[in-house]
């Protein structure tokens, strides 16, 4: 048999009900579901009804309209209306007789609540549905082709992009000039040139770095009236520079890194600068044959070797050079290390 139940308040008495009818299972609390009006004969529901296939069974004992029991299924809104969409697998509900006799009240049994859904408006949901699969699936593929094209550096040393750069100048940016959607120009006064070729001084006479429009294309955000180190190629004539280069407020620069850039970082060029994780250092040294500068990462001295080192030739092969900031930094970078392994347990 079929039955369709929806759901609205059925909270008064259950009187003059004919045994074959169709009647309503209501809420007669927030969340609590009574229930009323099952016939002991069943018929097909409406379309705009949830229907369930369930078997029914009158009982031969009669009970007090006091001992009602309740039932709490799970109810979907559709429109201004509530459906019922779930019932337990068996479940004991009452079923209305021809009067409001206590000794009327018969028993209905679910054997089984299997739901046959019955949307009436089932073909605009599946459009919005696929609407918005597709909606979805948009999101994901822009977001992995954000994730590719992201710009993504390799880590170098100061000095190795130093050596690697056609031009390498002190500068202090005077306007932002759009180019096209791509790209954009800062048009600056050049205060010091520490590297250049000839191809570089005839495209730094324009007084203007280009470089790409957005931060996911390596582009530099530099800030109007602030003075930085940079370094950069010139490709067809033009000074391009890039987030993967130097890019450093020259206040922020230390000491050492200046008189790296004056004269130390082009001195050792001729060695190359391995950043190592911390870990490997051991291997990637012994590999190496001791001739390259590792530089290691954190939680190794990277942050002194990257404001404080600079990598030289000597007898034995490329090495750090020494120096009192050097060697200050690596106590401090020890010290705090034995620190943190002291409290370790």
């Amino acid at each position: 048999k079929m039955v369709g139940i929806p759901c609205s308040c059925a909270d008064e008495k259950l009187s003059n009900y004919e045994d074959d009818k169709l009647y309503a299972l209501g809420p007669c609390t927030k969340d609590v579901y009574r229930t009323y009006n099952l016939p002991s004969r069943f018929i097909y529901p409406s379309e705009n009804f949830d229907a369930y296939e369930v078997s029914a069974q009158s009982a031969s004992s009669f009970y007090p309209e006091t001992s009602r029991r309740t039932i709490v299924p799970t109810t979907i809104n559709r429109g201004s209306r509530t459906f019922v969409t779930k019932l337990h697998p068996v479940m004991s509900i009452r079923a209305a007789g021809n009067n409001d006799s206590p000794r009327h009240w018969k028993e209905a049994l679910f054997t089984r609540a299997r739901m046959y859904v019955r949307w009436p408006f089932n073909f605009l949901q599946m459009g919005r549905l696929l609407i918005w699969m597709h909606f979805s699936l948009l999101i994901v593929l822009l977001a992995s082709v954000q994730k590719t094209t992201a710009c993504s550096c390799a880590q170098a040393h100061p000095q190795t992009k130093f050596c690697e750069s056609d031009f390498v100048v002190v500068v202090r940016v005077k306007k932002v000039l759009p180019v096209n959607d791509y790209e954009i120009a800062y048009k600056v006064k050049i205060n010091r040139v520490f590297k250049s070729n000839p191809n570089a001084d005839m495209a730094l006479m324009q007084n203007l770095l280009r470089t790409p429009s957005t931060d996911s294309m390596c582009g530099v955000t530099l800030n109007v009236g602030d003075t930085y180190v940079l370094n950069g190629r010139i490709v067809s004539g033009k000074a391009l520079i890039s987030n993967c280069g130097l890019s450093i407020r020259w206040a922020e620069t230390t000491t050492r890194q200046r008189k790296g850039l004056r004269q130390l970082y082009q001195q050792g060029c001729v060695c190359d600068i391995l950043y190592t994780h911390w870990r490997r250092k051991g291997a990637v040294l012994e590999s190496s044959g001791g001739k390259n500068c590792l530089w290691e990462s954190t939680p190794g001295p990277q942050d002194c070797q990257e404001r404080y080192g600079v990598c030289m030739a000597l007898f034995s092969g490329c090495s750090w050079v020494p120096s009192v900031p050097y060697k200050n930094c690596i106590k401090e970078y020890q010290r705090k290390r034995e620190q943190q392994r002291s409290r370790e347990p």
